[in-house]
């Protein structure tokens, strides 16, 4: 930061304070406020970058919309949600109107959007988005790609919080697909979908299902070199369970 803050001082100097390259320097100091959670510091620097970009490329234009997406990710950790929601439309406006609708960051800032639908409550128009997102993703990325296991997983938390069981599945179930095939069965990854979907099946009652998911979990996390105190746990979890139901122990 104290780098940024050298730099800044030195292209305000020289080049002026609206020249864009101050807007670039303003927008590095933004996110290193934003990583320590310093959002006023963060929303100051970002509204100066924009008022300068805004300036020097007018309204429309991708790096305006960037900042935008910024400006309202720090609105929404502050739970200025409102706002928050008039950024990132604003943002998505403009790279629809300069690069078209099937591009990644228009995926993005959907998902952006449709977290603040789901804080305010409005779960049907937030799962809308998500599900448009997800279309998105896979037209302009292919479907193996993290993007969409990352909106797999978005859809399937909604539908878990409905307890929608069987769609929540669904959609972990696809999730852990892709990551096998993009990661490796031995990634981190897939162990935790592995354990969401050992958790859906012990919801639904489907013991030797969950008994399954959870033993290739927790094989996975050893080989990993997780914790032994987290590794005696979770299989201590597991024996408990093989002893109320002897016909799941030989996977246990």
């Amino acid at each position: 930061l104290n780098l940024y803050k050298r730099v800044l001082s030195i292209q305000c100097k020289h080049l002026g304070q609206s020249h864009p390259k101050v807007a670039n320097t303003l927008g590095g100091m933004g996110q290193i406020y934003h990583q320590r959670a310093e959002y006023d510091s963060a929303l100051r620097v970002y509204q100066k970058a924009l008022c300068i970009r805004r300036a020097a490329f007018g309204h429309k234009n991708l790096a305006v919309a960037a900042t935008l997406n910024s400006i309202g990710l720090l609105l929404y950790k502050q739970g200025l949600f409102k706002l928050s929601l008039q950024c990132f439309k604003e943002s998505m406006c403009i790279h629809v109107l300069l690069s078209g609708k099937f591009q990644p960051d228009v995926a993005t800032i959907m998902c952006n959007i449709a977290s603040i639908h789901l804080h305010t409550g409005d779960e049907n128009e937030a799962m809308n988005l998500y599900r448009e997102a997800l279309t998105i993703e896979r037209e302009a990325l292919g479907c193996d790609h993290e993007d969409v296991v990352s909106t797999l997983h978005l859809i399937a938390k909604v539908h878990l919080e409905q307890g929608k069981l069987t769609e929540a599945l669904y959609y972990f179930q696809e999730a852990l697909e892709i990551e096998r095939r993009i990661f490796g069965n031995d990634s981190m990854y897939v162990a935790q979908t592995l354990s969401h979907i050992g958790n859906i099946h012990m919801q639904r009652g489907e013991v030797a299902k969950m008994m399954d998911a959870m033993t290739e979990a927790l094989r996975i996390n050893k080989r990993s070199g997780q914790a032994d105190e987290e590794l005696a746990m979770s299989g201590y979890d597991l024996y408990e369970i093989s002893l109320k139901h002897p016909e799941c122990a030989a996977v246990a």
